[in-house]
């Protein structure tokens, strides 16, 4: 049996798009739709009746970051350019 625990420390639900093929001696977690919410420390746990064995692994997924947060400040405007500053979006963290 192998179980795969989330970055929040709650086991993986299966899903359409998260699922665990398991197949002898040979388990491979899947996810087609990953987004950036999805980065962080997973724990994945394999048992069966002689015994238990856990590992986890670090998950980064790159992608294309959401909006930034307003608001948008301009400042040090001249006549070739100016500076601008804004929050960085929900997602980067």
């Amino acid at each position: 049996m192998m179980m795969m625990m989330g970055n929040d420390g709650k086991p993986i639900i299966e899903t359409d798009d998260r699922r665990i093929v398991d197949v002898p001696y040979n388990t491979k977690p899947y996810n087609d739709s990953p987004t950036r919410k999805d980065s962080g420390t997973y724990r994945i746990v394999a048992s069966n009746k002689w015994g238990e064995d856990a590992a986890e692994v670090e998950v980064v997924v790159i992608s294309k970051p959401s909006a930034p947060e307003g608001p948008l400040v301009v400042s040090n405007i001249k006549k070739d350019g100016c500076k601008l500053k804004w929050k960085e979006p929900l997602d980067s963290k």
